[in-house]
Protein backbone atom coordinates (compact mmCIF):
# COMPACT_ATOMS: atom_id res chain seq x y z
CA UNK A 1 0.00 0.00 0.00
CA UNK A 2 1.39 3.67 -1.37
CA UNK A 3 1.59 5.74 1.60
CA UNK A 4 -0.50 9.23 0.86
CA UNK A 5 0.62 12.12 0.33
CA UNK A 6 0.56 14.86 3.17
CA UNK A 7 -2.77 16.93 3.96
CA UNK A 8 -4.73 13.35 1.87
CA UNK A 9 -7.78 13.00 2.78
CA UNK A 10 -8.40 8.92 4.15
CA UNK A 11 -11.97 9.69 2.62
CA UNK A 12 -12.33 7.97 -0.70
CA UNK A 13 -13.96 11.19 -2.99
CA UNK A 14 -17.02 10.12 -5.13
CA UNK A 15 -17.04 11.51 -8.69
CA UNK A 16 -20.01 12.16 -10.59
CA UNK A 17 -19.67 9.59 -12.93
CA UNK A 18 -19.54 7.13 -9.83
CA UNK A 19 -22.47 8.71 -8.13
CA UNK A 20 -24.05 8.18 -11.47
CA UNK A 21 -23.84 4.14 -10.59
CA UNK A 22 -24.13 4.34 -6.58
CA UNK A 23 -26.79 6.18 -6.07
CA UNK A 24 -29.55 4.36 -8.52
CA UNK A 25 -27.99 1.21 -6.73
CA UNK A 26 -28.51 2.22 -3.24
CA UNK A 27 -31.74 3.79 -4.22
CA UNK A 28 -33.29 0.29 -5.71
CA UNK A 29 -31.86 -1.49 -2.71
CA UNK A 30 -34.00 1.30 -0.33
CA UNK A 31 -37.27 0.95 -2.50
CA UNK A 32 -36.75 -2.97 -2.38
CA UNK A 33 -36.71 -2.82 1.27
CA UNK A 34 -39.36 -0.95 2.01
CA UNK A 35 -41.99 -2.57 0.10
CA UNK A 36 -40.47 -5.86 1.56
CA UNK A 37 -41.18 -4.16 4.73
CA UNK A 38 -44.76 -3.48 3.40
CA UNK A 39 -45.41 -6.78 2.96
CA UNK A 40 -44.13 -8.43 5.82
CA UNK A 41 -46.37 -5.91 7.43
CA UNK A 42 -49.55 -6.72 5.54
CA UNK A 43 -49.96 -2.81 5.09
CA UNK A 44 -53.32 -2.55 4.41
CA UNK A 45 -53.49 -0.44 0.43
CA UNK A 46 -49.44 -0.50 0.53
CA UNK A 47 -48.76 3.00 -1.43
CA UNK A 48 -45.88 0.46 -3.23
CA UNK A 49 -46.69 3.36 -6.59
CA UNK A 50 -46.68 5.83 -4.88
CA UNK A 51 -43.53 5.05 -3.32
CA UNK A 52 -42.21 4.39 -6.32
CA UNK A 53 -42.86 7.93 -7.94
CA UNK A 54 -41.03 9.40 -4.73
CA UNK A 55 -37.94 7.46 -5.09
CA UNK A 56 -38.45 8.38 -9.13
CA UNK A 57 -38.81 11.82 -8.65
CA UNK A 58 -36.12 12.23 -6.39
CA UNK A 59 -33.60 9.91 -8.21
CA UNK A 60 -34.23 11.89 -11.59
CA UNK A 61 -33.96 15.00 -9.63
CA UNK A 62 -30.34 14.16 -7.74
CA UNK A 63 -29.34 12.85 -11.51
CA UNK A 64 -29.82 15.78 -13.11
CA UNK A 65 -28.15 17.77 -10.51
CA UNK A 66 -25.13 15.77 -10.77
CA UNK A 67 -25.11 15.76 -14.40
CA UNK A 68 -24.96 19.46 -14.15
CA UNK A 69 -22.16 19.57 -11.96
CA UNK A 70 -19.88 18.66 -14.80
CA UNK A 71 -21.83 20.74 -18.05
CA UNK A 72 -25.22 21.93 -18.44
CA UNK A 73 -26.31 20.60 -22.40
CA UNK A 74 -29.38 20.98 -24.29
CA UNK A 75 -30.63 17.65 -22.76
CA UNK A 76 -30.74 18.97 -19.28
CA UNK A 77 -33.08 21.83 -21.08
CA UNK A 78 -35.44 19.09 -22.72
CA UNK A 79 -35.87 17.25 -19.16
CA UNK A 80 -36.65 20.83 -17.73
CA UNK A 81 -40.58 19.98 -18.60
CA UNK A 82 -39.94 16.27 -16.44
CA UNK A 83 -39.19 18.65 -13.25
CA UNK A 84 -42.43 20.52 -13.85
CA UNK A 85 -44.53 17.24 -14.17
CA UNK A 86 -42.83 15.32 -11.34
CA UNK A 87 -43.39 18.64 -9.11
CA UNK A 88 -47.33 18.26 -10.53
CA UNK A 89 -47.46 14.71 -9.83
CA UNK A 90 -46.67 15.03 -6.71
CA UNK A 91 -48.46 17.43 -5.36
CA UNK A 92 -51.74 15.62 -6.32
CA UNK A 93 -50.01 12.78 -4.91
CA UNK A 94 -49.77 14.52 -1.13
CA UNK A 95 -53.31 15.86 -1.36
CA UNK A 96 -54.77 12.26 -2.50
CA UNK A 97 -52.82 10.90 0.73
CA UNK A 98 -53.72 13.53 2.54
CA UNK A 99 -57.27 13.13 2.03
CA UNK A 100 -57.18 9.18 2.43
CA UNK A 101 -58.85 8.14 5.77
CA UNK A 102 -56.81 5.52 7.03
CA UNK A 103 -53.21 5.88 6.87
CA UNK A 104 -50.35 4.02 7.40
CA UNK A 105 -46.83 5.35 8.59
CA UNK A 106 -46.12 4.53 5.63
CA UNK A 107 -48.32 5.96 3.72
CA UNK A 108 -47.85 9.67 5.68
CA UNK A 109 -44.35 9.50 5.10
CA UNK A 110 -44.64 9.05 1.23
CA UNK A 111 -47.17 11.80 1.67
CA UNK A 112 -44.74 13.52 3.38
CA UNK A 113 -41.86 12.77 0.66
CA UNK A 114 -44.38 14.23 -2.07
CA UNK A 115 -45.24 17.22 -0.16
CA UNK A 116 -41.20 17.90 0.53
CA UNK A 117 -40.20 17.63 -3.06
CA UNK A 118 -43.04 20.40 -4.06
CA UNK A 119 -41.09 22.20 -1.65
CA UNK A 120 -37.78 21.25 -3.18
CA UNK A 121 -38.38 22.05 -6.23
CA UNK A 122 -40.84 25.19 -5.34
CA UNK A 123 -37.49 27.09 -3.06
CA UNK A 124 -34.36 26.04 -5.59
CA UNK A 125 -34.10 28.81 -7.25
CA UNK A 126 -34.47 30.74 -3.62
CA UNK A 127 -31.23 28.47 -2.54
CA UNK A 128 -29.12 28.61 -5.63
CA UNK A 129 -29.38 32.37 -5.33
CA UNK A 130 -28.35 32.31 -2.23
CA UNK A 131 -25.31 29.82 -2.60
CA UNK A 132 -24.15 32.40 -5.70
CA UNK A 133 -24.71 34.78 -3.19
CA UNK A 134 -22.43 33.76 -0.66
CA UNK A 135 -20.35 32.09 -2.79
CA UNK A 136 -19.81 35.71 -4.71
CA UNK A 137 -19.33 36.79 -1.26
CA UNK A 138 -16.22 34.53 -0.20
CA UNK A 139 -14.85 35.03 -3.83
CA UNK A 140 -14.22 38.41 -3.28
CA UNK A 141 -13.10 38.21 -0.04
Amino acid sequence: MLPRPHGASSVPSLSPADALTVFPALAVAAYVGLVWLMHRQDVEDAPFIELFFVFAAYGFTALWGITGMTAYSGMHLLTLPLLFAAFAKMLMQGEVLRRRPSRSAYHTAVMAASYGFVGLIAFAPVLGGLVVLVWAHFAAV
